[in-house]
């Protein structure tokens, strides 16, 4: 059952970063480098899925690593580059996110949150709990989608 609902998370994934190329060609300057960490974010978190789906043979140091990576791109070094003369009509970032700073700040932060305490869990753990990780790793999953769904233009 694990398994269907990893396949489905990916293809959430897959899903929100498929069009970056192609939608984001024409951006420049902050909306560019936004673009482009949005697509390392998606990619990391296909990447930790692809190892998770692996069964009984989990690389712990490649998922720290991915792990770290998505941390890295959370928090204030994400809304940083969500500055008001970012958006433009090629970003597909909702001006709304200025009206609603706090909710997308706070959105941000969980990102950063539950990916830290998932790195600690991989680097501190003698024995890994794959339930434990999943768990995590679908709580960061819905922290993307919600902060998508709220904030992210069709």
């Amino acid at each position: 059952m694990w398994r269907l609902r990893f396949v489905l998370i990916l293809f959430i994934i897959l899903g929100l970063t498929t069009n970056f190329v192609v939608a984001h060609e024409d951006s420049t300057g902050t909306v560019k480098e936004r673009m482009q960490l949005m697509n390392n974010l998606g990619e990391a978190m296909k990447a930790f899925s692809i190892i998770l789906r692996a069964q009984n043979n989990y690389n712990i140091e490649s998922l720290s690593s991915i792990i770290g990576k998505i941390k890295d791109h959370s928090g204030e070094n994400l809304t940083k580059l969500f500055l008001e003369k970012s958006m433009d009509v090629t970003s597909k970032a909702d001006p709304s996110i200025l009206d609603s700073w706090s909710d997308f700040s706070r959105i941000a932060s969980n990102l950063f949150n539950e990916s830290e305490r998932l790195e600690r869990r991989l680097k501190s753990s003698e024995r890994l709990n794959i339930n434990e990780v999943v768990k995590s790793f679908r709580s960061i999953a819905k922290t993307c989608k919600n902060c998508h769904s709220q904030f992210r233009r069709n």
